[in-house]
């Protein structure tokens, strides 16, 4: 607890002016921390926190136990399911939190110390703060475990170590983002999980909603890794991922286990080449003959302009 972050916005992509592994091990993210003690009472076998810090800390306690659990029922091997810090109540400057996504303000993964960093709570009154939300920790969950099965102990991913070219680093990004917010659908049986703690206009993530791959976020593609936003295209991946399902949560689990499948042999396809479709034709592969053709109506039906230069099926 009580942490304070040693750099500015990068820390929390990961995105830090490191040459190799070995600089980003040596780098002491956070100083200052301590233990954390929590404040309750047990009363019939029950904790029940007695004040807000510790409500917090419990609920989030509670949402990473069962997302680990959920996690390994999806078929993520053990050695990405292992112990993960986490530091609360890190403070950070405003124009740390005034650079980052929004739902950035209260938790997120960093590679660098394999860490999640819970900021105080931002969120707007009457609404689930978002350290409390447990798609939110389902959503950063998928980040860590991710980099663990891609990445393995590494702090560095592939696309910086490598210094991927922008496209194929942000197209990595959206990949990710898009998977994360798939994931914390499914746990949590709510295409819009983020409402339930942001309610804002411009946050625009319900997967249920049929989003295409317009050209509009190909060219973004093309931007600085880091100003680039990727959670319209990680949102639009997302979409199709769920919607490969149809609705059926038995289905979607189908495209849950094929992705973790997916996930844990897609390092010998990443390279500076990176696109979208890799990460799509590995899944379409794996997936039940049915639901496979169910994925490649969905891409001709989505891909728009360039996207479709890139198609994983035989889209004319």
């Amino acid at each position: 607890g009580g942490a304070s972050l040693n750099v500015e916005t990068l820390a929390l992509s990961g995105d830090l002016d490191f040459e190799t592994e070995a600089a980003a091990r040596d780098f002491d993210l956070v100083s200052g921390d301590h233990a954390v003690w929590a404040q309750y009472e047990v009363r019939n076998n029950v904790i029940h926190p007695i004040d807000w810090e510790s409500l917090t800390m419990f609920s989030f306690y509670h949402h990473v136990e069962n997302g680990l659990v959920f996690y390994e029922s999806l078929g993520v091997p053990q050695n990405a399911l292992g112990q993960l810090v986490s530091h609360f109540q890190v403070r950070v400057s405003s124009m740390l939190l005034g650079g980052l996504p929004l739902v950035g303000k209260n938790a997120a993964y960093t590679p660098i110390d394999d860490t999640l960093l819970l900021f105080p709570d931002f969120t707007e009154s009457n609404r689930i703060p978002l350290v409390m939300n447990e798609g939110v920790i389902i959503h950063e969950l998928s980040h860590a475990i991710k980099h663990r099965i891609i990445h393995g102990e590494n702090r560095l991913p592939i696309p910086l170590l490598e210094q991927w070219e922008d496209f194929a680093l942000n197209s990595y990004s959206s990949d990710d983002e898009g998977i994360a917010d798939f994931f914390a659908s499914l746990y949590t049986q709510n295409t819009n999980f983020i409402d339930l703690s942001i309610k804002d206009d411009q946050i625009d993530r319900d997967i249920a909603v049929e989003r295409p791959f317009t050209q509009e976020l190909y060219d973004a593609l093309l931007e600085k890794s880091l100003t680039y936003d990727p959670y319209p295209l990680g949102s639009a991946i997302a979409s199709w991922l769920y919607a490969i399902g149809q609705n059926d949560q038995d289905k979607i689990l189908n495209v849950a286990q094929a992705l973790v499948q997916t996930l844990i042999n897609l390092p010998a396809q990443l390279d500076n080449t990176y696109q979208f479709h890799i990460l799509s034709a590995a899944l379409i592969e794996r997936l039940p003959a049915e639901l496979a053709d169910e994925a490649c109506v969905l891409l001709e039906s989505r891909l728009q302009g360039d996207f479709r230069n890139e198609a994983a099926c035989d889209i004319e």
